[in-house]
């Protein structure tokens, strides 16, 4: 992805991650991350942990939308889940890794850590070498269950 890319999900329509899904920045910028739009539904499936990478909100749900995150891996983002206002909020997040490590491995059936890697700050832009990630996950005035 390139810096400003966004993948935009809108009402009626569902995105689905999965296998070996790895969406990541293509350059020196974090991209802007997934954004659902009220009436919109994002799925994550844990057939081969997907990797998203890089951005500077990996996932945002606006109120009115849903997600079912589960088995992802979320790395170097500075904001990984952020939950906006909503009533009755069905998400689901489960089995999910939050990191901010210097590579991973795609192998067989899941994502694995290089043994060798270590803790590292953000190295792209605008917060190149100064921050590691903010939060995993942001829930701010939500009702409902998240998780089981």
């Amino acid at each position: 992805m390139g810096p400003g890319a966004q993948i935009i999900v809108e009402a009626g329509n569902h995105l689905k991650i999965s296998n070996f899904s790895w969406l990541h920045s293509c350059g020196e910028y974090m991209w802007v991350g997934i954004i659902l739009n009220s009436g919109s539904y994002l799925v994550t499936d844990a057939g081969g942990m997907p990797l998203i990478e890089d951005a500077f909100a990996a996932v945002t749900a606006r109120s009115g939308s849903d997600f079912e995150i589960k088995y992802t891996v979320f790395n170097r983002n500075y904001l990984a889940i952020v939950v906006e206002q909503q009533n009755d909020f069905p998400g689901e997040i489960y089995g999910c890794r939050f990191d901010c490590v210097d590579q991973f491995f795609q192998t067989g059936s899941f994502s694995i850590l290089n043994s060798s890697a270590a803790q590292v700050d953000i190295t792209l832009m605008p917060f190149s070498g100064t921050v590691r990630g903010l939060t995993g996950i942001d829930i701010n005035d939500v009702r409902g269950v998240l998780g089981s």
